[in-house]
């Protein structure tokens, strides 16, 4: 009795602390575990691209701009008097600055196979946390690693493809269990990028300027001490705005498709396959269409290629809600494992590309990447599923019903036995027993 009543005791009490924790929260737990990873993902990237910026900053621009116009008499780069006389301390040509950038996905193509199984084995919450982590500490390791030498920098960017190789399967094999089937594409997708894009947006356009002449609330101090100390910053801000616009344009894009996949979905104006193959239409053939298109731009209009190749970026993260998401429709208890398989041979142009950038010329390039997608377009167009496939449940599919034919049952008769017993008369003693009570009666 005391053991009934302690039982109805601790399951009273943890349904009131769970009601308690229910009022604590205002919102759906899984849109805000959608914003947790939404942030950790924005990490995850600043990490992973940051070092690309700042090698404008680090590299010795006058010994890169030779070497580079030296192999590309084409396109001749302008060195300005104050780029001459102010340099960076590495002398990183063109080839070695590939080989930097590129050996972080060394590691990264390591880890996504073990992170799909690790995460689908022991939970993706502690793996993506620490892989981001690692990632973290070893970015703050960067400077010291590059002054050390190029060997020690470039060992410290394959540490860091090795955590963050985990991150993206982690997350998958996390989504199976949170996200509901109508609803996968905007909560993944909102976790790549999302709605954060747009509202980073406006923050940007209201706080930030062009120079610093053009800012209402810097001071005269501030403003004398950046102009006065500025080298080559015309270059360098127009980098900067350059790679801002195409990360712009790729959030605000994976966010609105996300959104837009399920509508169609819920309100079943197309099917599942159906969907995720539109979408793959704009995120294959539109950026082929666009990179095609930027080779032709002369090397005096910047801007109208700069214009075309973040729309090229931007529309083909439309395949968030393709192929990025197929995973969850197809198989949601392998959706980890399947993220690492794809992931790895997504990887494989990290690289070589920057190899493939420093021996061909700009046009060969922009083919073969618009070749790229048309096959990744045809591969996703006549082989992608939406519908769960039958691997995903194996051992249910053991289990068939089979109707056994049984015999009709004789009824049975028992015989009172003198003790109060009795004894089915399909049985030698019942018989008897039977036949000897009706002769006596």
């Amino acid at each position: 009795m005391a053991e009934s009543e302690t039982i109805v005791k601790t399951s009273s009490s943890s349904y009131r602390s769970r009601r308690a924790a229910e009022c604590c929260i205002p919102c759906k737990c899984r849109y805000v575990l959608a914003a947790l990873s939404c942030s950790g993902f924005c990490v995850i990237y600043l990490l992973r691209v940051n070092l690309s910026v700042a090698l404008v900053a680090m590299v010795n621009s006058t010994y890169a701009n030779e070497k580079a116009s030296t192999s590309n008499p084409e396109c001749q780069r302008n060195l300005s008097t104050s780029s001459l006389q102010k340099d960076e301390e590495f002398n990183w040509d063109e080839k070695t600055q590939g080989l930097i950038l590129g050996s972080f996905f060394y590691g990264y193509i390591l880890t996504q196979l073990p992170g799909g199984w690790l995460g689908a084995r022991f939970g993706a919450k502690n793996l993506f946390g620490f892989g981001v982590l690692t990632t973290s500490v070893l970015t703050m390791l960067t400077p010291l690693a590059a002054r050390h030498s190029v060997g020690t920098l470039i060992a410290v960017r394959i540490l860091e493809g090795l955590g963050e190789g985990v991150t993206f399967p982690a997350m998958h094999a996390m989504w199976s269990s949170w996200a509901p089937p109508l609803e996968r594409s905007k909560l993944i997708t909102f976790s790549y990028a999302g709605a954060i894009g747009v509202i980073w947006f406006f923050i940007w356009m209201t706080f930030t300027y062009d120079r610093p002449s053009d800012h209402p609330r810097i001071s005269i101090k501030e403003r004398e001490y950046i102009e006065s100390t500025i080298g080559e910053g015309q270059d360098k801000r127009q980098r900067g705005r350059d790679d801002s616009a195409s990360a712009v344009n790729s959030m605000c894009s994976i966010g609105s498709a996300g959104q837009v996949a399920d509508w169609l979905r819920l309100n079943k104006i197309l099917p599942t396959g159906e969907v995720r193959k539109v979408f793959a239409t704009g995120g294959f053939l539109v950026p082929a269409c666009l990179m095609v298109s930027t080779s032709y731009i002369g090397c005096e209009d910047t801007t109208l290629a700069v214009i075309l190749f973040s729309l090229a970026l931007g529309t083909s993260n439309f395949n968030a809600a393709s192929f990025n998401v197929n995973h969850l429709d197809i198989a949601p208890r392998y959706a980890g494992v399947l993220m690492g398989i794809t992931n790895t041979a997504g990887t494989i142009p990290g690289i070589v590309g920057p190899f493939v950038v420093g021996v061909l010329t700009n046009n060969e390039v922009f083919y073969i990447s618009a070749g790229l997608y048309v096959l990744g377009w045809l591969t996703f167009i006549l082989l992608a599923s939406g519908k769960q496939q039958s691997w995903n449940t194996p051992y249910e599919n053991l289990f068939v019903p089979i109707e056994i034919p049984r015999e009709p049952r004789k009824p049975i008769m028992a015989s009172v036995l003198e003790n109060g017993g009795y004894t089915p008369c399909n049985s030698e003693e019942g018989l008897a027993t039977f036949d000897a009570r009706k002769q006596d009666v």
